[in-house]
């Protein structure tokens, strides 16, 4: 889906054990329509980032359960009932105002073109 400004949200899913644990540390800030997609994971950290970060809980189904808007250096977001975990921009979220249905088509999108589970 693309958003008000025509760029659809990409995401990148994160793989392996070394990508799952460090995620986005160490990295810059993701450009403005990219995420990091965790499959299977209830909560995330951003301990030893420098910056804040939106972090996105999906169900099984795409659907948002949860959302975390700038959530700041060395902080931890859980979300018991979620399947997968979405990294953001800082202040994404707040952007798109079309944030649901953005979202469940880049997972859409991640799960055909990867053919992993949602």
């Amino acid at each position: 889906m693309m958003s008000q400004d025509g760029y659809p949200l990409t995401l990148i899913s994160a793989r392996g054990t070394a990508q799952r644990l460090f995620g986005l540390i160490g990295q810059p800030s993701p450009a403005w329509h990219t995420g990091l997609y965790f499959a299977h994971c209830r909560s995330v950290h951003t301990c030893f980032m420098r910056y804040a970060i939106d972090v996105v809980f999906i169900d099984a189904e795409g659907r948002i359960i949860k959302k975390i808007v700038r959530l700041p250096p060395w902080r931890c977001a859980s979300c018991r009932a979620a399947h997968a975990a979405i990294e953001l921009p800082a202040g994404y979220c707040d952007a798109c105002a079309d944030m649901d249905a953005r979202v469940m088509a880049a997972v859409a999108n991640l799960r055909d073109a990867a053919r992993l589970p949602v």
